[in-house]
């Protein structure tokens, strides 16, 4: 009734008029559909079965879901084809789709599991969902997403639909297994309780068992301990809670499997439900769970972590030294804590860890923890418990777990916030001190709020009265009739370059900063905590946290930008603090190639846009010096909608099978298989795992170039960056980032130093010459930090302006003569002027100067210079002098006043190569010395249109263009369109390990460069100890995209095994015989993402 407008799509066949008299909205009975957003938003009434990213195409096999009981192989399986199935997993949404804080209202229950035609698990193929709360409470649903084949005709499948039937008739099952503490102590009264829940029409009467079994190492798992059996009653639409107790012993396991058990008894049942009872074990229902008991030694047998030289290192018990590594890393949210999430629970942990692992991963970020602390000054016992719980599972597992102290809370934080966020940092702290592998985050994503808070305004008005003494300096510079006490702090749109009060606003945030992070650290510190302590830079004012940076130890960034390799090189660099000792650290980064995000949401990507963005974040964090990269999330979630995931939702699947271990009953101890539905970025994770176990760990080395970034200037008008990688959000912060791949696309070997660390870190400034751009408004201080760079003996190369002073105005037109020696004459009163600034014509006049003309933009002209002046290197057409060089000390000075960084990146890349080369002869440098100091073991200037990285013997690429490019070094590397290419060698130039599409010229055996290998695909290929040569076996490759891959071989005859990429279980293995020295393979799609062994066969 009362509809305004009612919008049909259709596809008519035909013509003529159609006339609706009726229209009715139904709920969409799946979630392919909603409101994408950074999770896809659905009605309460949508039943979210099935999942569109989520497919089992190549299903062979269909086997009884036993629970995680022992596997039995000989009747297990239940259909088996020989056309592949096709359709989707039989998956659903458990609860109230919150990524942190669901409500529980479904329990999933697979009935049948899908495999290829490898034994490969794909995913749950028919099963359950039994809903005991939320709009479906109450009813039970069996679905099956097979599409290709009408499964209900064959007799196998017609009996497992009976038996689910009469399940959902029966209506009887158990939900909400769970312990009373997520951790005990020796001695407690560990208490267990499971829902039963009857939605049949009759009243039934069920006997519930519940065990439980200790599990002293990772996956075993010893003999179970019966804590009893319950008979209860229950009427329909009605459920009980049965509840046990077990006093924890000494000497008790730190981990103990639940399970609980539902049991019918089978009497008057036909012949074939016997059956499928004794296949079953005789039991209706069960489920899982698990509890840890705390164990110190658990934390004390972990191998310590320690941030040393800019890296996170690992103790080496063996060499007894710390040993630096680069290591790959996932996120969870705070679903971990919430308290109807009892899927998240200890045996879960085991599973999930135990699969971290085996991908490759060793840092495990978790968010959201405070959220469920309750008083932040007096937590939850069962909060203490579960953290607990977490932080010994992750030692367990050799995990580091990276909790974050804070959330929701941002850095613009009242002074009673601070002190309670303060309060709960000691008590965490102090409870965890001992954790040899943690690594603090004070907040996720804590940004510099500006909002009117009481206490905010008052610190605002003390700060602003301290910086100008009396009101009406203030009110001259901010041109507004402000008086001390009474100025809100709260959002400003800039008036221009020199509004001063968006400038003092920027500085005031910055002063926040500095307050909320040394109040963090200093509360962790004052716990006994000594772990490593972090934050998020990208989230700061203009990407720093300046002067806070002193309590932290490193720092990290999130990024979520474009996924070019220029955009994410560049912006990793600019975020890379080496020079301070904080390193270069990815957080979060992440693709999602989840359909119905691809016209809603954020983040969408194909699976080939996915897999090269898997390998160009973390191997350019690597090519960059950095030392981790975590990505954005483990796993889709059970009850959330929020694919950003390296694993399916509910694609997690452990069986428990016998090892024939024990004394007396053989058997006794059990093993658990943990196997995993992992998405196209998880594989890619796997895969960058193994091609990075082949390369040398990037220890920073030392450089003789640094960029200084204009801090002064980016603190103002349009000096701000974007959140989590997003870019420049302004005309000033674009022209930096513009200077940075500039810098990188000629070679240059370059640290980041922030303006601010010129004057209070000179000391460590020590590089032979440092390139400012665009300054413009330096402070005194700054300026003789500059000036006394050069004297004793630096090189400075400086574009665009300096005259300016901090509040924006041109009073310091001396400099020019005081380090160039030049007059100045006039000059532009803002770089926003550049803008409509026609160009000029600018031509050197130094023989030597290479860049011989181009069109440029003066912001400063420069009159005669005196006779102690400097040499004009090139002049405009008018023959005003443009760029200038002068000897300064014992040091040298190159100013251009063109600011190409406010143009493009050629035009600055050019110019940056001019002045760069003819600076470094003018100071006297020798040819090899140039080159060395500016390109390192890379040739500086070559090859500008791509990005080149060499650590070490790793050689990084970047292609940022849409088409094969080829890099030399070595050989020759083809690198796809927008990815990054990777040469490892040894210490003659042998090949090692590539990353590749295309022809691959190397060197190889007989130390010859030679053709090695030909991908239709991307391809990495690895040589294995003990020759660790491509083209001598051992060797491996893995295909990340179909097509022919060719490789030589001085092998005549090999080995070739094809394995999961994940479990390593062979799925093919044949006999090869190279032919002409070649070997030759055709990658079909199911077997991309696979590992190719290739050993010296007979």
């Amino acid at each position: 009734d009362n509809t305004a407008k009612v919008a049909i799509n259709a596809i008519v066949h035909g013509h003529g008029a159609a006339e609706f008299t009726d229209i009715s909205v139904k709920p969409v009975i799946n979630a392919r559909w909603g409101d994408a957003r950074d999770w896809m938003h659905i009605d309460p009434d949508q039943f979210a079965i099935f999942d569109p990213s989520f497919r089992i195409d190549g299903t062979a096999v269909l086997e009884w879901n036993t629970g995680h009981g022992t596997r039995d192989k000989g009747n297990s399986v239940v259909v088996k084809t020989k056309e592949p199935m096709k359709g989707y997993a039989a998956v659903g949404l458990i609860g109230s789709n919150d990524p942190v804080n669901p409500k529980a209202w479904a329990r999933l229950v697979p009935v049948l599991i899908a495999r290829d035609q490898f034994g490969r698990f794909l995913g749950p193929a028919f099963s359950i969902l039994h809903h005991f709360a939320g709009p479906y409470a109450g009813s039970s649903w069996a679905f099956c997403g097979i599409e290709s084949h009408d499964l209900t005709r064959l007799p196998e499948f017609q009996k497992v639909l009976v038996h689910v039937i009469r399940q959902l008739l029966d209506g009887v099952y158990l939900h909400s297994l769970q312990p009373s503490l997520w951790c005990y102590r020796v001695g407690e009264k560990a208490q267990v309780s499971v829902k039963v829940r009857n939605d049949g029409v009759a009243p039934k009467t069920v006997t519930v068992r519940v065990e439980i079994a200790p599990m002293p190492k990772p996956l075993k798992m010893g003999k179970s301990i019966v804590l009893g059996e319950r008979t209860v009653t229950i009427s329909p639409k009605e459920q009980t809670t049965v509840t046990m107790d077990w006093e924890i012993p000494k000497g008790a396991a730190p981990l103990y499997a639940i399970r609980a058990v539902l049991r019918h008894g089978s009497a008057g049942a036909s012949p074939s439900q016997k059956r499928l009872h004794a296949y079953t074990h005789a039991r209706s229902d069960e489920i899982w769970s698990g509890f840890c008991v705390w164990d110190e030694k658990v934390l004390r047998q972990a191998l310590p972590i320690e941030w040393r030289d800019n890296t996170l290192c690992e103790w080496d018990e063996e060499r007894r030294q710390w040993r630096p590594r680069f290591w790959l890393g996932t996120n969870q949210t705070g679903v971990m804590f919430a308290p109807e999430a009892t899927w998240e629970n200890p045996l879960q942990w085991e599973f999930e860890f135990a699969l971290m692992r085996q991908i490759g991963l060793s840092i495990l970020r978790v968010l959201h923890i405070s959220h469920f602390a309750g008083d932040l000054e007096k937590p939850t016992e069962s909060f203490w418990r579960r953290y607990d719980a977490l932080v010994l599972m992750a030692h367990r597992h050799g995990l580091i777990l990276m909790p974050t102290l804070h959330e929701w809370m941002s850095v613009s934080v009242d002074d009673e916030t601070l002190r309670r966020q303060c309060a709960f940092v000691r008590l965490v702290g102090s409870r965890y001190k001992n954790a040899r592998r943690i690594l603090w985050d004070i907040e996720n994503e804590a940004w510099v709020e500006i909002r009117d808070h009481p206490d905010l305004r008052r610190m605002f008005n003390e700060w602003l009265k301290e910086r100008y003494g009396d009101e009406a300096k203030l009110q001259s510079a901010w041109g507004e009739p402000v008086k001390f006490g009474a100025i809100p702090f709260a959002p400003h749109q800039p008036r221009g370059w020199n509004d001063l009060k968006s400038r003092d606003i920027q500085h005031f945030r910055c002063w926040l900063i500095k307050r909320w992070v040394k109040a963090n650290v200093q509360a962790l510190r004052e716990s006994g905590a000594k772990q490593p302590v972090t934050d998020e830079i990208d989230w700061k004012v203009s990407g720093d946290h300046y002067e806070a940076s002193q309590w932290l130890t490193f720092t990290n960034l999130h990024y979520y930008g474009s996924r070019s390799p220029e955009a994410i090189a560049t912006t990793l660099k600019f975020y890379e603090r080496i020079h301070r000792g904080q390193g270069l650290a990815v957080g979060e980064f992440g693709a999602r190639d989840h359909p119905s995000f691809r016209f809603g949401g954020w983040g969408y990507g194909t699976s080939d846009e996915v897999i090269r963005h898997f390998l160009n974040l973390p191997l350019l964090t690597y090519a960059l010096g950095g030392t981790m990269a975590l990505n954005w999330d483990w796993k889709d979630m059970e009850a959330c909608i929020f694919p950003w995931g390296l694993v399916h939702q509910h694609g997690i699947w452990a069986t428990a099978q016998n090892t024939g271990q024990g004394t007396r009953d053989r058997g006794q101890v059990k093993i658990w298989r943990v196997e995993a539905a992992l998405k196209t970025a998880g594989k890619t994770m796997v895969a960058v795992a193994k091609l990075l176990e082949r390369c040398n760990v990037p220890t920073a080395e030392g450089s003789w170039v640094a960029l200084v970034v204009p801090d002064e200037h980016l603190l103002g008008a349009e000096g701000e960056f974007g959140f989590s990688g997003t870019g420049p959000r302004g005309r000033i912060s674009a022209a930096v980032f513009r200077a940075i791949e500039a810098m990188l696309r000629l070679k240059v070997h370059f640290r980041i130093v922030r303006e601010w660390e010129l004057t209070t870190n000179d000391e460590k400034f020590n590089y032979e010459i440092a390139v400012f751009p665009v300054p413009f408004v330096w402070r005194d201080e700054t300026f003789e930090a500059v000036k006394r760079f050069v004297e004793k003996g630096g090189i400075a190369i400086i574009t665009g302006d300096f005259t300016f002073d901090p509040d924006r105005k041109r009073t310091q037109m001396q400099r020019l003569k005081t380090l160039l020696g030049f007059d100045f004459i006039s000059g532009i009163s803002s770089p926003f002027d550049l803008d409509a600034m026609p160009t000029v014509r600018c031509v050197a006049t130094d023989d030597q100067f290479e860049l011989t003309e181009w069109q440029g933009k003066p912001c400063v002209r420069m009159g005669r210079g005196t006779r102690d002046g400097g040499r004009v290197l090139a002049t405009t057409e008018k023959g005003e002098p443009l760029v200038v060089a002068r000897k300064l000390g014992e040091g040298l000075v190159v100013f251009c006043a063109d600011a190409p960084e406010f143009r493009s990146v050629d035009e600055t890349m050019r110019l940056y190569k001019a002045m760069l080369k003819r600076a470094t002869e003018l100071k006297g440098m020798k040819p090899e010395r140039i080159e060395w100091v500016l390109g390192r073991r890379l040739e500086f200037g070559a090859e500008t249109h791509l990005l080149m990285f060499l650590e070490r013997l790793t050689f990084v690429v970047a292609n940022p263009i849409e088409k094969v490019q080829h890099a030399h070094f070595w050989g020759r590397l083809s690198v796809p369109s927008r990815s990054v290419g990777v040469l490892r060698t040894g210490t003659h130039g042998e090949a090692e390990a590539a990353l590749f599409v295309g022809d691959f010229w190397g060197v190889g055996p007989g130390y010859r460069t030679q053709l090695l290998a030909k991908a239709e695909g991307l391809t990495m290929l690895v040589g294995k100890p003990p020759s660790a040569w491509i083209g001598r076996p051992p060797m491996f490759f893995i295909p990340l995209q179909p097509g022919e891959i060719q490789i030589r071989c001085e092998s005549q005859k090999v080995k070739v095994t094809v394995c999961d990429l994940l479990t390593g279980k062979v799925l093919l293995s044949q006999r090869v015989e190279a032919k002409g020295g070649w070997l030759k393979f055709k990658v079909p799609p199911e077997l991309v993402l696979t590992q190719w062994r290739i050993a010296n066969g007979e």
